[in-house]
């Protein structure tokens, strides 16, 4: 009786420290982030030359609706483990394509994943 008593509050104590670590990483994760976006923030503030500014009013035109814009066929996400868009372009390591595909109900189909460039 006292055995498995012993070995319950074992388990009960593995899953508290498993629960630990999953917080901490998700905390690393979101400090991370912020890290990012507020470096992000800081190079918006810097002065854009005139061709990033061209190049800013030309994107900012472009439709959002996929169906309204024929030049954009494909799609690239950046995700951790396939179904969210959580991961930045520029740490992943790889990207799931994605085809416009107007005959489906999500408007997109999965074409595969690539490898992203080494530096």
């Amino acid at each position: 009786m006292q055995n498995e008593s012993a070995e319950a509050e074992s388990r009960r104590q593995f899953m508290r420290n498993a629960d630990l670590e999953r917080r901490a990483s998700d905390l690393a994760l979101a400090n991370k982030s912020f890290g990012r976006a507020n470096a992000d923030l800081k190079r918006l503030n810097e002065e854009m030359t005139a061709s990033q500014h061209d190049t800013l009013q030309h994107f900012s035109k472009m439709s959002l609706n996929p169906a309204e814009d024929g030049a954009r066929p494909y799609v690239a996400v950046a995700t951790m483990e396939g179904a969210l868009v959580n991961q930045h372009l520029g740490e992943t390591e790889r990207v799931t394509i994605y085809e416009q595909d107007f005959s489906s109900p999500d408007l997109f189909k999965f074409v595969g994943m690539r490898r992203m460039p080494e530096e």
